[in-house]
Parts: C-alpha cells; structure tokens; sequence
C-alpha cells in the first residue's frame, strides 16, 4: 500500500505543496504593495477562509482514505448514492490540471535562470536589459535562448512526471525528506544574508507602512487571493495527500502545523528576504513601480538587478533561483497528483499510467502555454480567479452532502482535539458567504473586461478564444470521464 511512513512527513508534503512560486513572489509584492495594513484581510482570510478550507480537505482526505479513493471525484461516487455529487470533483480536477501545465512551464524558467545565474550569464546585466532578456526567453527570442528553454522544459516535465510514477512513498517522500529541509536551510541563510546587508532595517520598516485603505476592495480580493496560493487549498492537492496517510492521522495538529509553516514561511522569510533587499537597490521612490508590476518580473529581472549590485552577487542569484525552484517543484508534484490518482482509481491502472495520462491531458495547457503570447496570462486568471474558489465553494457543498456531523465525527475521531464551535462555524456559513463575496466583487471588478477581452489587442483575441475553449475541453474531458467511467465499490 502506498502511504506516507509517519505524520511529520505528511505535514512537510503538505507544507511544500503549498510553499511555491506564490509564497516567494506574490505575497511579497502585494506586502510591499498595500503595506501593513495587508496584514488585517491577510490574516481574517486565514481564520475565515484558508484554516477552514484546510480542515475540509484534512477531513474529506480522512473520509476518502477510509474507502480507498485518492480523488475528490472518485470518492464522492462510491461514498455517495447521489448520483450528482461526484460532478463537484470536476472543478478541483480542472484547477489542478490547468495549474500544472503554465506552472510546470513557468518552473522550467526558474530552472533555467537557475543556469544562467550560476555560469555567470547575468553579471553586470542591468535591469532594463534583464526585462528584454526574460522576454526573449518567454517567448523564445533568440536560438541561445530556445535550446535552454526547451531542455530545461525536458528537465522539469521528466522530473515531475518521475516522482509522481514512483508514487507517494518512493516517489514523492524520498524528495521531500531531501527537498524541504533544504529548502528551509536556504532560505535561512539568505534572510540571515539580507539582515546584515546596511539599509535592511529601513526596508523592514518601510514594509510595514500603511500604503492602502482598509476600504480597498482590491487589496481584500487580492489577500483572499492569496490565501488559495498560501495553503494551496480549493483544488483537493491537500486532499489527495492527505488520503495517502495512514490510520495513525491527527488532522488538528498536523493540519495546523502545515498551515502556520506555510504562512510563516511567505509571511517571516519570503517578506523580510524580498522587499528589504528590493527597497535597498531601488529605494521608496521607485520600489512601488518594481512590485506593482507582474510578480514573475519581481523575481526573474528585479530580484537577480539587486544581487548583481552585492559582493558576491553571482552565488546569492543562483542560492535565490535553486530556492525558487525547490518550492516550485515541491508544489507543481502536488498539483499534478489529485489528476494522477483521479486516473489510477477510475481505471484501476498503474501509478505510472495515471502519471502517464495525466501528463498527456496536462499538454492541453503546456503547448499553448509556449506558444500562446496570452497563455499563462489566461490560464492563470482563469483558474485562480474562478475555478479555485468554485472548487472551494463545492467542498463546503460536499460537507453539507455528506452531512455537517459526520464530518465533525471524522474529525474527532482522527484528531486529538475535538473542532469547536467557531471553525464550525466558519466552515458552515462564513466561509461559504465569504468565497461568494470575493467571485462576486471579482466579476463587479473586472467582469466587463474579462467578457470584451478590453485588455487584449485585436489580434490577440483569437488565442484568448483558443485558450479559454482548451479549458472547457479540459472540464469536458473530466466530466465524461466520471460520466461513463463507473466506479463499483466492491472494486
């Protein structure tokens, strides 16, 4: 049987899904962003929205583990007589999917730079020529460029598509008792680096000055945001995890432990290692315009033009990038897994089989992501903007299928404590009113530009139809599958 050999695995491998790209790129901007006052609808979407959610997943995981599932929609069909609810796995799936390709992609990047950093490529390289370079490499703008891009591409897919074949216990546990120790020793010595680097403590400071109004209704859409990127919850990788743990679980304190290190790590090391050291090289003045732009920019052409100017530049971008790329690999093999095991339990195949069709339907997004000029932009919106909180919302749906009280004993019953009355609160009314609100001030927000693609040239709109008809053929795919493809219990 493929389980997890003991609990503080299963909260690292919970941990290091959620500690990505997100943590290290995009919570950072936003902080330097909005400033401290971020902090307030940072933290009440932690207790409203992100714990919430994240005992869900905990708690489903449980219930699945008990009937030998490992996907959302495989174990609402053998657990549920309605015939309906396993169609609420189809948004989780899809999210998961449609993450992993652009990601996936956007990790090959990092793996690249990686490269660069370390042979020296971007020493002396100002930050108006290391904007054109990242461009020339996203878009493959010159030959150099082109054999890089497309064998660290090779890289990544073989890597991930390796350690989710081998599964849980030989696969993706070998890399995490390596990868996440690791991980945390570097980014320990880089915040130790960035404190005794002169004029950090005016970064410090800097980062906790109020730059925005609580009355901000973007800067609260964008902390709910987040909270789907801190704890990695609403597209079931949590869940899929979590059904791989043995009887011995314990949701309330591992459950715990995985979030606070996930909000620790991006909250009190991503931060102070980021904004400080971005505040030192560009100053009050112009530090506004860095992270206001396109958080991939902040870490690809911001981050290595201020290592460039520090004595020993050269090391600490390529100590910055081999961290980026711990955390993306980490998180990218918890995102293509919830598909993997989807495929393993419907057709009772092989986990190198699932691993397998996973990765065939996952180049519906990573060709286009490639090829498209629009691709990432597209997906990214898409999914982290609509089908990750209506996931989300399904799950609380799912609670209400199952039933609230059976849930509270499968808690109880796989925890130490008992779930009080607030979290259950939360989970029944206010998390569900509050993933409502976010979708609805999103669509109030931007829903007439998402609809006339306002923010697209003309010639581009093509490629937008295309993007956004390959994930409706994603979701298609997944729903026959589930249709057509019955699971009997007894199997």
């Amino acid at each position: 049987m493929d389980r997890w050999s003991n609990r503080f695995l299963l909260v690292l491998a919970v941990a290091g899904g959620a500690i990505g790209i997100g943590n290290f790129l995009r919570f950072p901007t936003l902080f330097a962003q909005y400033g401290g006052l971020f902090l307030i609808p940072y933290l009440l979407s932690f207790c409203v929205l992100g714990l919430p959610l994240m005992f869900t997943e905990w708690i489903l995981g449980a219930m699945a583990r008990d009937v030998k599932m490992n996907s959302l929609a495989s174990f609402l069909e053998v657990y549920h007589k309605n015939r309906v609810l396993k169609y609420f796995g189809i948004a989780a799936l899809s999210a998961c999917l449609i993450i992993s390709g652009y990601y996936m992609y956007i990790e090959s990047w990092i793996l690249g730079y990686g490269w660069i950093s370390a042979t020296g490529g971007f020493k002396n390289m100002e930050a108006s020529a290391m904007g054109d370079f990242l461009s020339s490499y996203m878009t493959m703008g010159d030959g150099v460029c082109d054999i890089l891009c497309i064998v660290c591409l090779i890289i990544t897919l073989f890597l991930n598509y390796y350690f989710t074949a081998k599964g849980i216990a030989k696969g993706i546990a070998t890399l995490i008792k390596v990868s996440m120790p690791l991980l945390m020793i570097i980014a320990l010595i880089m915040l130790v680096k960035v404190f005794f680097t002169p004029g950090s403590f005016e970064g410090i400071k800097y980062m906790f000055q109020p730059r925005a109004s609580l009355w901000d209704t973007k800067m609260w859409i964008d902390a709910a945001s987040q909270m789907f990127f801190s704890l990695s919850v609403g597209f079931t990788a949590t869940f899929t995890y979590v059904t791989y743990a043995d009887k011995n679980l314990d949701i309330s304190n591992q459950g715990l432990m995985a979030s606070f290190m996930n909000v620790g790590m991006e909250v009190l090391i991503a931060s102070f290692i980021a904004i400080p050291v971005s505040y030192i090289a560009f100053g009050a003045d112009k530090i506004q315009d860095v992270v206001k732009g396109s958080s991939i920019a902040f870490g690809m052409v911001s981050m290595p033009s201020i290592f460039n100017n520090i004595p020993g530049g050269q090391f600490w971008s390529f100590l910055w990038f081999f961290l980026l790329f711990i955390a993306a690999l980490t998180s990218s093999l918890s995102i293509v897994q919830p598909s993997a095991s989807f495929f393993c339990n419907k057709f009772k195949k092989s986990k190198v089989w699932g691993s397998v069709m996973s990765f065939l339907v996952c180049l519906i997004i990573i060709v286009p992501s490639v090829l498209c000029a629009v691709g990432i932009d597209e997906f990214d919106f898409w999914a982290n903007s609509f089908i990750v909180p209506l996931g989300a919302l399904f799950l609380i749906v799912i609670v209400y299928a199952i039933g609230k009280e059976k849930c509270w004993v499968c808690f109880e019953n796989n925890s130490t404590s008992k779930l009080n009355d607030f979290m259950k609160f939360n989970i029944s009314w206010a998390t569900p009113f509050f993933l409502i609100v976010v979708v609805v001030l999103y669509i109030f927000n931007y829903g007439k530009e998402i609809i006339t693609c306002a923010n697209y040239e003309p010639e581009k709109i093509p490629q937008v139809i295309l993007c956004r008809g390959l994930m409706l053929a994603i979701v298609l795919i997944y729903a026959l599958i589930i249709h057509f493809k019955k699971i009997k219990p007894e199997e």
